[in-house]
């Protein structure tokens, strides 16, 4: 990243995963950095190509953007916060700020 201001959250998340009848951890770690002002995600990217999709895309882009201090804040208060977003990060965005409108990311 070209910030050196950027924030990292890293979250070790251990799975279990059957093999040949036995059991055995897998150990990763999942890392979230904050926006570095580089340039935004295209919506293309992500397989959206209607253009009312995408403008709806660039505007959740750009807010979450303007929010990335305060949601680094709430990711780093506390472990179940991370696990939730690694597991579900739209009911975590929605968890953070819960005055987004509900279909906020409702755009596809």
């Amino acid at each position: 990243m070209n910030n050196k201001n950027h924030r990292t959250v890293k979250l070790k998340h251990a799975l279990v995963l059957p093999r040949d009848n036995t059991a055995e951890t897998h150990v990763f770690t999942m890392s979230f950095k904050s926006y570095d002002k580089g340039p935004l995600p295209k919506a293309e990217n992500f397989g959206i190509t209607d253009p009312d999709k995408i403008e709806k895309f660039n505007q959740i882009t750009k807010m979450l953007i303007s929010c990335d201090e305060q949601f680094f804040q709430w990711l780093e208060a506390d472990a179940e916060n991370t696990i939730l977003f690694t597991d579900d990060p739209v009911s975590a965005l929605k968890s953070a700020f819960p005055e987004l409108p509900a279909n906020l990311f409702a755009i596809v």
